[in-house]
């Protein structure tokens, strides 16, 4: 929990002063105006110096919710509920062992705020950076149902279902990583070490080889510049970092991964797999088929493929086939047509939409697989390429030495 300083209007529109705890700036505001506040001014109180605020974020707990804590979260209350315990009980039994300190400030709350007589769904919208609206729906579905734990019970296997994926992921990269890494060290190793006593044989030479002159000249470069360009990297690294969920970066990032070769496919089907997943979670929940249509898009995170979606949408509310209107789009494979039309006529599109998700787990695993197989040669080919271009260089030039009349 932060502490906000606020300026706001109450309903008498006198203008009032005074502080408040939560989760973030959105957070803050939203309380505001739910005790019937105007907000006019939010400002974050800031306490302690900056090393002091680093260190409790890195070392107490600071960090945002991640996917695992909300797994375990989901899981934890859904075993409860199943076990006849009643929601405020065991959301009190969940805070005590949570480890994340973020979201267990946000149990804390709404445990007060269900034992004020508020819907969980409700006080679970307070708090869209943790619970977003397809985590919400589900759970205001399974209280209108009175089913609760199979609520949380498929968001926890919907959450573990994106934790697995996205371990996949991590795991596939980190060989392509080293070795991306290993290479600029050898670079820098090369550069810094090598070439500056390289040098010293060709100090009293005049009429020194072209692509000797551009070794030299590029090692003095880098170790001239080299603390600056590693500063610099830092600083836009943080920057892009701070501003990552700017609507104009998330745009820009949005094209350009739809634009290279290779990696569009891959986000493509992740795409897809994230609308089947969210479809397949909400019609098991309940939910209508046009609302669960509506909030499946909004699950896509790509922006261009999700404004693609939205007419789709529009045409399922005016009675065309879902079939149809998805195929229409591109976003999904033609060969699912078949099975969602199918789906559509026996009213079996849960499991249809399952199945899905299935297929379309095993082709992105497939599609990452392909990738990384294929960027490992790659970064394998860059490496020998730069470092033994180096090298081929280096060797040239200690030939020449003889042609130089030495």
């Amino acid at each position: 929990m932060e502490k906000f300083s606020y300026r706001a209007y109450d309903q008498a529109g006198t203008i009032q002063h005074g502080e408040i705890d939560a989760v973030d700036w959105e957070n803050a505001k939203i309380k505001l105006k739910k005790q019937g506040f105007i907000p006019v001014k939010i400002d974050k109180v800031n306490k302690g110096s900056a090393v002091e605020k680093w260190l409790n974020a890195r070392f107490r707990g600071g960090r945002k919710a991640s996917l695992a804590d909300l797994e375990l979260f989901s899981a934890e209350i859904s075993l409860l509920l199943k076990n006849g315990i009643k929601i405020d009980k065991s959301l009190l039994t969940v805070k005590d062992r949570i480890k994340n300190r973020q979201l267990a400030g946000i149990v804390d709350e709404m445990y007060v705020n269900i034992r004020k007589g508020e819907h969980l769904s409700a006080a679970m919208q307070q708090y869209p950076d943790i619970f977003d609206s397809l985590y919400v729906n589900i759970i205001q579905v399974g209280e209108k149902t009175g089913n609760l734990a199979g609520a949380f019970s498929r968001i926890a296997q919907n959450l573990a279902f994106k934790k697995e994926i996205n371990s996949k992921y991590r795991q596939a990269l980190i060989y392509p990583l080293v070795i991306l890494i290993v290479c600029l060290l050898s670079v820098f190793f090369i550069f810094n070490f090598i070439i500056p006593k390289f040098a010293l044989i060709f100090t009293d030479v005049d009429n020194i080889p072209v692509y000797t002159r551009m070794l030299l000249s590029l090692s003095d470069f880098l170790r001239t510049w080299q603390l600056a360009m590693l500063a610099g990297i830092g600083i836009a690294t943080m920057v892009l970092y701070r501003i990552r969920n700017k609507i104009w970066l998330r745009r820009i990032k949005d094209k350009i991964v739809l634009r290279i070769p290779l990696i569009n496919n891959v986000c493509k089907v992740w795409e897809a797999l994230r609308f089947s997943s969210a479809m397949a979670s909400l019609l098991d929940s309940g939910v209508l088929l046009s609302e669960a249509l509506e909030l499946a898009v909004s699950a896509v995170g790509n922006r261009y493929l999700r404004q693609a979606l939205q007419p789709v949408v529009a045409e399922v509310r005016q009675g065309n086939t879902l079939s149809s209107s998805l195929v229409k789009t591109g976003f999904m494979p033609e060969n699912y047509e078949a099975l969602l039309t199918a789906g559509e006529e026996a009213g079996t599109l849960t499991e249809i939409f399952s199945e899905i998700e299935s297929r379309l787990k095993l082709t992105f695993e497939n599609k990452v697989l392909a990738f990384v197989t294929l960027i490992e040669p790659l970064l394998i080919i860059v490496m020998g390429l730069m470092v033994g271009g180096v090298v081929i260089m280096m060797l040239l030039s200690m030939v020449s030495i003889n042609d130089i009349g030495l």
